[in-house]
């Protein structure tokens, strides 16, 4: 009711009803799912800044049609995207075997380290944490620095990773982690697998020593990084540092595999077979196996509202037509 009938006129009275407006449905959270040159494959990434992106997936790549879209949907005022990398299954992470016997004369601390290790004895795989040449960027050295001593030896080990770049025609560090007092031991808390592994966003390892040391590479690799050597994934190198000589037969066989991409959108097996499959996935919905753009299912309870597949153009007529097909069931 109005309320009182005070004077003679037009008087309007709303009848309740059972129907509602309908909400706006939110368009700001967007998924991605394409090739880019580094990053966890075949998972959905939630990032929410151009930076994020950067971080986790390496930025902009001519090969990668997505990388432009999120750039875009950024500076156009997006603000939740999920981004899922797919790469061809010939794709590979960069990774070195660290020995006990990579001791380096003239380095401070360097003698009698990996005692029980010999030329060939595997202590240490560093895998780069994601496939791609990304990986081949990646050093990492070694010292004892610090780490207490039980029964006259190192009880442990420190460690440093960190990514370098040629920027302007030198060579400058990007980024880099430090892990101090790693142990051997898996009881123990800072377990060298565990540490890494959970806490790196550059490197897994795997310690197959059996209670023995990788040797030093240095003699304090974080206060005197020019005084070390950084030994590279993805080949049989290093970066030497200022007055440091390498005893080369001292290494004994170095075990390494090169990073690599595999076939990128601009090759014709992305074009003919790979792609499809990679941005699809092989495994359908609600499979625990599940890859590609089924990937997406879990983000749940979280959804998303647009799904952005650029790659899908760079695929011949047929496989396009399948994958568009399956995105829009997806949907």
């Amino acid at each position: 009711m109005p309320g009182p009938y005070l004077y003679p006129g037009i008087y309007v009275e709303e009848i309740p009803s059972g129907v509602r407006p309908i909400a706006g449905a939110s368009t700001s959270d967007t998924a991605f799912v394409d090739y880019f040159p580094r990053g966890t494959i075949d998972r959905a990434v939630r990032i929410t800044s151009l930076s994020d992106f950067e971080r986790e997936f390496g930025g902009l790549d001519p090969n990668s049609e997505a990388s432009y879209a999120i750039q875009q949907y950024y500076l156009n005022g997006g603000r939740i995207a999920w981004v899922v990398r797919v790469v061809a299954p010939d794709a590979e992470a960069a990774s070195r075997v660290l020995s006990g016997s990579q001791v380096y004369p003239g380095m401070s601390g360097a003698s009698g380290a990996g005692s029980g290790a010999g030329p060939s004895g595997a202590i240490l795989t560093v895998d780069a944490r994601s496939p791609g040449k990304w990986g081949n960027n990646l050093q990492v050295a070694i010292d004892y620095r610090g780490v207490p001593l039980l029964a006259g030896s190192p009880s442990g080990f420190n460690l440093v990773v960190r990514e370098v770049a040629e920027i302007g025609g030198k060579r400058v560090v990007k980024a880099s982690e430090t892990y101090r007092n790693l142990n051997v031991d898996e009881t123990s808390s800072r377990y060298v697998e565990t540490v890494i592994n959970r806490d790196s966003q550059m490197i897994r390892v795997t310690y197959t020593g059996a209670g023995a040391l990788p040797g030093p590479t240095g003699g304090d690799v974080v206060g005197d990084p020019l005084h070390a050597l950084w030994l590279i994934l993805g080949q049989d190198g290093y970066q030497e540092g200022a007055q440091v000589q390498a005893a080369r037969a001292e290494w004994g066989t170095v075990t390494f595999t090169a990073g690599n991409d595999g076939a990128t959108p601009d090759t014709d097996d992305w074009q003919q077979s790979v792609g499809a499959a990679a941005l699809l996935g092989s495994a359908g919905p609600s499979d625990p196996f599940n890859r590609g753009i089924y990937e997406l299912e879990r983000i749940a309870p979280n959804i998303f509202n647009l799904l952005c597949l650029p790659a899908a153009a760079t695929l011949r007529a047929i496989s396009m037509k399948t994958l568009l097909h399956a995105a829009a069931t997806f949907c």
